[in-house]
């Protein structure tokens, strides 16, 4: 359905009357060049024979011999509209540089070349003007069966081409890092200790509202837990136990001692907790941190230790699997 209201300038009607011009001229180009081609076929033109032979008798004398003097009246026109557009758009300097025209425009200028299978580069510059209309508004083609169809093929292509060039470089990544490339050494100091504040921030942030919700919550068995583990520390102490064996006071005074220091470890801990957020923490969390970050560029003398490369390795390998992953399929 042709929407005429969106051409809103005095300008767009003529360009829009040239688009015409120029789909029907590419249409009635092309069928020819098909038609003519067939034509040479003979038992193609033993069937237009039986059906017209005057049809035969005049194209076959008249058209067929001068094909190519005919289509060159086609490149004339098209190499017009190509030149006018040209013009307009350095004028208008629609482009940074006024030969990006032809760059841009490259099935144009080709599609003009009389020779072979160049003319059917004619077909994109027919899909270019329906694109250029389609975006105008001018028509809407997004219903259409054909429409439909060659956009579906065109995101399975596009998706297809862009997971292969995403892969390969992936890969070609890994390959750096299992060679030894200095990507550890990089990640370390442009990415991660150039963010240490953020990082300190964050653990600062985790740590601070994860033991407030356990307290919150598990308040009475934490402080019961750290009662018990005092009052084990301080049955094991050999002063207090000096202390329990004095007549009558003894175990009054370990008593009031166990409930004491309970009460003030505990106390202790509540208030470290609350005080998470503070400047002080913050600073020594945030240097905790730049020293540890540092210290991942250093081999690790245990065994056991934490292999940089090889994190960033799987990490990579993660990323190659999602990408894999055809996700047009799932839109069937």
């Amino acid at each position: 359905m042709l929407k005429l209201q969106n051409l809103r300038n005095d300008a767009t009607p003529y360009y829009f009357a040239v688009d015409i011009a120029m789909i029907v001229l590419v249409v009635v180009n092309l069928c020819w060049i098909v038609f003519d081609w067939v034509f040479a076929v003979p038992w193609v033109q033993s069937l237009l024979t039986w059906l017209y032979p005057p049809f035969v008798e005049f194209y076959g004398s008249t058209v067929h011999p001068n094909f190519y003097n005919i289509d060159l009246v086609f490149v004339a026109i098209f190499l017009t509209e190509f030149c006018a557009g040209w013009l307009l758009c350095a004028v208008k300097k629609r482009y940074d540089r006024w030969w990006f025209y032809p760059i841009f425009h490259w099935y144009d200028l080709l599609g003009c070349i009389p020779v072979g299978s160049f003319r059917f580069l004619r077909v994109l510059r027919l899909v270019s003007i329906l694109v250029r209309l389609q975006r105008l508004g001018v028509i809407d083609l997004s219903n259409t069966a054909l429409f439909q169809f060659f956009a579906r093929y065109y995101r399975i292509l596009v998706e297809e081409i862009s997971d292969r060039v995403v892969v390969n470089v992936l890969e070609g990544v890994q390959e750096e890092v299992r060679e030894g490339s200095p990507l550890q050494d990089r990640i370390v100091h442009e990415v991660l200790l150039p963010r240490q504040q953020v990082v300190a921030a964050e653990i600062v942030y985790r740590l601070e509202h994860t033991l407030q919700s356990l307290m919150r919550v598990h308040q009475p068995a934490v402080r019961r837990y750290i009662e018990n583990l005092m009052v084990r520390a301080m049955e094991d102490n050999p002063e207090l136990k000096l202390i329990g064996k004095l007549p009558i006071l003894g175990d009054v005074v370990n008593h009031q001692l166990d409930s004491a220091v309970g009460d003030i470890v505990a106390s202790v801990v509540e208030s470290l907790i609350d005080d998470l957020s503070s400047q002080e923490f913050s600073a020594l969390v945030e240097n905790t941190v730049g020293t540890s970050l540092g210290q991942l560029t250093d081999e690790d003398p245990r065994d056991e230790g934490i292999d940089t490369l090889e994190v960033v390795d799987k990490v990579i390998e993660l990323v190659k699997d999602q990408v894999k992953v055809q996700r047009w399929k799932e839109q069937v």
